[in-house]
């Protein structure tokens, strides 16, 4: 209580403002050399050849990995999915690529600058696939396949129905329609993604490093694809430059990882800006669909929602979190006795979908804001009736300045 109501002084910042932060960049080990990723331009097509010759014989540089060699060494990333039939996969694409920007190939060099040139000495041979990036066409029959052995493109349904909504449409006095969609977007944080990893075939320990932001929470996963025992494992973060949900993607650390592993040296590795927007996770697009169910006084009898979300190539954690939130807050204050909400994830041929930004809250909570919105302007309404909100009394957390000051803001 002796904090409350007073100026408190930060005491993380002093470091940062002296310049003696420390950010993955920063960082350098004896004998490290430096990785860059060779990225696929196409959004989809099968790989019919990698020609690493030009690339061995280039100056500078030590070693190459392909997706082949991935397969072999690591463990496939079981992507995350409570229903349907799960498709595995790998840090970096093994047949074919499924987005502009998924790594075919990856290289290690004395220094940055080489490296980079180094991946112009690659050459792969690609066989274009029709490509589907809308998530309501990707789910239609008959369209492109993004993960064959699927049968389609659904990454995730689930149905939530709760009263009788049926009965609830045939009382109402009108019924509302909307429609909203939302574009995919992602974060910028100043500092780009980085890993170090430096594994000692002595011990067979591996260390790295990386300004990841769910490390205590994957340390595990990370381990187990990485055939490390978790013993042997040690994940490290330094102070990040912003993250804002952009740096939860595990794929980069298992690819730096990897090529330590074959090399037995420490390997560095720096996105750079162009890097990040092509092969970084984003946040999803989004197709809302609502119904409601009103009575003449703005009662909302029932309320029927259709959610898609553009997954995006793989299904990877933490989705299919996004969808499912849809279920838990699609009604806001609101209580609407009856339900129909079906939500469902759809693969294409764009990167995969991440925890940008509170994964999607803002899209879910402003479905229901502007749906209640819609609801009043087509009934010319001022509010909906205390029918259907729920009581300020309700929220045990509102002080009573507090709900007076909402009452208040919701009679103007």
């Amino acid at each position: 209580m002796a904090f409350i109501g007073k100026s408190i002084k930060r005491k993380e910042d002093l470091r940062f403002l002296v310049g003696k932060g420390t950010y993955i960049d920063d960082i350098e080990l004896p004998r490290m050399l430096h990785a860059a990723i060779l990225r696929s331009p196409y959004a989809h097509a099968r790989i019919k050849e990698v020609d690493l010759k030009g690339a061995l014989e280039y100056q500078g540089v030590l070693n190459v990995l392909t997706g082949k060699e991935v397969a072999e060494m690591s463990n496939p990333a079981m992507q995350m999915n409570f229903k349907l039939k799960t498709q595995n996969a790998y840090c970096m694409a093994v047949d074919k690529v499924r987005f502009v920007g998924e790594p075919v190939a990856a290289l290690v060099a004395t220094d940055r600058y080489i490296a980079n040139d180094a991946l112009d000495s690659i050459d792969v041979i690609y066989e274009p696939l029709p490509v589907v990036v809308d998530p309501e066409e990707a789910m239609k029959s008959g369209a492109p396949l993004v993960h064959e052995e699927a049968g389609n493109n659904t990454a995730y349904h689930d149905l939530f129905n709760y009263g009788d909504v049926e009965k609830a449409f045939k009382e109402a006095d009108h019924i509302v329609k909307e429609r909203f969609k939302y574009h995919s977007y992602t974060s910028t944080p100043i500092e780009t993604n980085g890993v170090i990893a430096d594994y000692d075939s002595a011990r067979g320990t591996l260390t790295i490093w990386a300004n990841f932001q769910l490390g205590g929470m994957l340390h595990r996963t990370l381990s187990d694809l990485l055939k490390i025992p978790e013993n042997k494992f040690r994940l490290i973060t330094p102070d990040i430059g912003g993250g804002f949900g952009n740096k939860c993607n595990i794929f980069h650390m298992l690819l730096i990882g990897l090529l330590s592993i074959k090399i037995g040296r420490p390997v560095k590795w720096i996105e750079d800006r162009r890097e990040n927007f092509i092969g970084n996770m984003r946040g999803s697009d989004r197709i809302f669909e609502s119904e409601a169910a009103v009575k003449k006084d703005g009662t909302i009898l029932a309320i029927k929602t259709k959610l898609i979300d553009n997954v995006g190539a793989y299904l990877r954690f933490p989705e299919p979190i996004g969808i499912i939130r849809a279920f838990q807050t699609v009604l806001g204050c609101y209580k609407i006795k009856n339900l129909l909400i079906f939500n469902s994830g759809a693969r294409s041929n764009i990167g995969a979908s991440d925890d940008i930004r509170v994964i999607l809250f803002m899209e879910t909570d402003f479905d229901c804001i502007k749906s209640v919105r819609v609801i009043l302007l087509k009934l010319n309404c001022i509010f909906t009736s205390e029918l259907s909100l729920i009581k300020f009394e309700k929220f045990l957390f509102l002080t009573e300045a507090l709900m007076d000051s909402l009452k208040s803001m919701i009679r103007t």
